[in-house]
């Protein structure tokens, strides 16, 4: 199988980040792709000419830890296999509270458990019989000297203790024999405390990971994560094992909270059918119409029932993908496809283009509708005018605005500007580079392989990808980075309204938050405007016979219009302030990107027909 170049050697996919250097910088090209951190292996020795112990909660300079764990006392680490011989153990400074082991590896977390110092009181004790032909590998060339230990069941068995120094970590030149920070592996391989419990197979069969308590294991079986990864939306596991299960409820759907897919179906089916018979009743209306207010009116009410149209069928089409996901593996299906297949696939492109595309039509057909309402209201000067013209008007007007939303829906898909809204790469079935990785993540990685590298801001996708195809051999073909495209942000594949500063798309989301905001108060100047005129004109000329038949009308205009200004309010307004907050990093509002697009932003869809 294919495998990363590194000065002229090459590892197998199936080797990959297993914690083992096999060639070049693997180690921490695996680093810079999974973000793994370093982790405190081993225990610092509290005297260099003795073999006591200090735990790192122990360690001058750490006082404040001490508030937490409680003050620090010294005990005797006895071997759980009692070697017989020993007059001297080693001594271990610890806190004086019982430790969370989950939050311990290598040295400190044998040390913690072997002594019962862990919080839980349950957490075994991870060592093995240390037998006389153990670590025949590590000892074909070494001195130790034989003796007899005890097991857990009091059992006695042969066993033995190291006389070198380079042996031994815990070697005291002021005494003949101790006991070896050893780990004894089935396969006769022997490895130091700093490598038992440490989220890495180093004895080859796992069994230095088997009983530890402070790790994930991922499926694939030779891999494990830490705890605080696990369901936390980064893929660690190479198999994704450790977002892609039960527990990660929030990874399981493209809706979520799951309550919200109730929501999309019902406001998408209104949607749709109040927008069919609102099209179809306006169409009725418009066939034949002489006044050229009306025909106006009627014009762009089909342009908005078109747009609120688009939007039901967004969310239908989203409930019922959600849906299928949901029952193909309970949901763990649509976690591994999710950048894969779904993400970077066209399906997704599709939903973002036609839900961006029906909103913004909506919004620019009101638009222009409110303002022309308003200068009719006004002027009155529609009346004289030349029906042809008029209609001629219309049809260039409606071209524009549907153009407009088109193009607006479309921009972020051009070739040509990719960097500036491409939001990452998924490549599919390579354990090194998992999930959705943006330029930053790429930089790292790259930086890590070749070490020297460019300016971080300065790489082009382009540049990114042949540099990545240059990292692998070619035996099974070139490594294909598929696009994720700017609505392939969230699993809702909404436009990405929700950006931070140093986001590229900041500039056109921006550009499109403003434009909305600018949308939604001229359509409320405008309906204000309206009313202020209507009600005047109707104190001035009605009269006392007709006063209460106008003053109805009047009333109900009035509802009609301040249910408009508030739908929108509802929409559009709490959506700029959250995009507001988000952008100055006073809140994350990621998470929230399925409430918007199945709620909030999709409400006018259904209530502008009834209207």
């Amino acid at each position: 199988s294919s495998g990363i170049n590194a000065e002229s050697q090459s590892v197998l996919f199936s080797f990959f980040c297993d914690k083992v250097n096999s060639c070049g910088r693997e180690n921490e090209v695996c680093k810079s792709s999974r973000h793994t951190k370093e982790l405190p292996w081993t225990v610092l020795p509290k005297n260099p000419k003795t073999s006591d112990r200090n735990l790192h909660f122990c360690l001058p300079g750490l006082e404040n830890l001490r508030l937490l764990a409680g003050n620090c006392t010294t005990e005797l680490f006895i071997h759980p296999h009692k070697p017989f011989g020993v007059t001297s153990h080693p001594k271990i400074k610890v806190p004086e509270k019982a430790l969370d082991c989950r939050f311990l590896f290598g040295a400190p977390y044998v040390f913690a458990s072997c002594s019962n110092l862990c919080l839980d009181g349950t957490t075994l004790c991870p060592l093995n019989k240390l037998e006389a032909d153990s670590c025949s590998r590590l000892y074909q060339q070494k001195e130790r000297s034989f003796t007899f230990s005890m097991g857990h069941k009091n059992e006695t068995y042969l066993s033995f203790l190291d006389t070198k120094e380079n042996v031994s970590s815990s070697f005291d030149k002021k005494k003949a024999f101790l006991i070896p920070e050893l780990f004894s592996c089935p396969n006769k391989r022997c490895i130091p405390f700093s490598k038992v419990c440490n989220l890495a197979d180093d004895c080859g069969d796992g069994t230095d990971e088997k009983n530890c308590t402070n790790h994930f294991k991922c499926q694939n079986g030779n891999e494990f994560v830490l705890l605080t990864n696990v369901c936390n939306g980064v893929f660690d596991c190479s198999d994704k094992s450790d977002e892609c299960n039960e527990n990660c409820y929030s990874n399981l759907r493209i809706i979520k909270p799951g309550h919200l897919a109730v929501c999309g179906w019902t406001i998408g089916i209104l949607a749709i059918i109040l927008n069919v018979f609102a099209i179809i009743a306006t169409a009725k209306q418009l066939y034949g119409e002489k006044s050229n207010i009306k025909v106006s009116n009627l014009t762009f009410i089909i342009l908005i029932a078109s747009g609120d149209l688009c939007v039901g069928i967004y969310l239908i089409a989203i409930s019922i993908i959600d849906r299928r996901y949901k029952a193909d593996d309970s949901g763990l299906a649509y976690c591994t496809k999710r950048f894969d297949e779904w993400l970077s696939g066209g399906m997704c492109t599709a939903m973002g283009v036609l839900s961006t595309f029906g909103s913004q039509l909506a919004l620019y057909a009101m638009t222009v509708l409110s303002m022309f309402r308003a200068y009719c209201v006004a002027s009155k000067s529609l009346r004289g005018l030349n029906a042809f013209r008029v209609k001629i008007a219309l049809t260039t007007s409606a071209c524009l605005l549907v153009l407009a939303a088109l193009l607006t829906s479309t921009v972020p898909l051009m070739d040509a500007a990719e960097d500036f809204f491409v939001n990452g790469l998924v490549y599919q079935h390579n354990p090194l580079l998992i999930g959705d990785l943006d330029k930053e993540k790429h930089f790292d990685i790259l930086q890590a392989h070749y070490g020297s590298f460019y300016q971080k801001g300065v790489l082009s996708w382009k540049t990114i990808r042949a540099l990545v195809q240059d990292m692998f051999t070619t035996f099974n073909g070139p490594i294909i980075g598929k696009k994720i495209h700017f609505y392939g942000n969230a699993g809702v594949c909404l436009f990405k309204y929700f950006v931070r500063p140093d986001d590229p798309q900041q500039a056109y989301t921006w550009f499109m938050i403003v434009q909305n905001a600018i949308c939604f108060f001229i359509i409320t100047a405008s309906y204000i405007t309206v009313h202020f005129i209507v009600a005047r004109s109707a104190k001035r000329s009605i009269t006392e016979k007709g006063k209460g038949k106008s003053s109805n009308k009047n009333a109900a205009l009035n509802r009609k219009i301040a249910m408009m200004i508030t739908t929108d309010f509802i929409c559009w307004i709490p959506f700029i302030i959250i995009c507001t907050l988000h952008y100055t990093e006073c809140m994350d509002a990621t998470p929230y990107y399925s409430l918007f697009s199945i709620v909030f932003m999709p409400i006018n869809s259904a209530l502008i027909p009834l209207l």
